[in-house]
């Protein structure tokens, strides 16, 4: 498979994919190790204070949700949401 490849994942419908992360070695990573890989993925470079200050903000979620008539469970079910942090939001 190249990487243009696109492969499309239904829930209940396919077999879920299989990942190529060794989480054990992601795992037994200190902080600092996470750090300087990350710092070191040219396609993972950390944002400047001017991005982040333009960064996503969650927009009124409330009037959002009535307007899909939906309770606060059924918008995090619907958009795959942790109902948690749409609390929090």
């Amino acid at each position: 498979m190249s990487e243009s490849t696109i492969v499309r994942y239904r829930p209940g419908r396919d077999p879920k994919p299989t990942g190529k992360t060794d989480w054990r070695r992601v795992q037994a990573m200190g902080d600092d190790e996470v750090e300087a890989n990350a710092a070191s993925d040219p396609d993972n470079l950390p944002l400047t204070d001017d991005q982040l200050d333009h960064a996503f903000r969650p927009a009124d979620i409330r009037a959002i949700r009535e307007a899909f008539h939906l309770s606060q469970a059924g918008f995090a079910k619907r958009f795959g949401l942790n109902l948690r942090t749409l609390q929090d939001w």
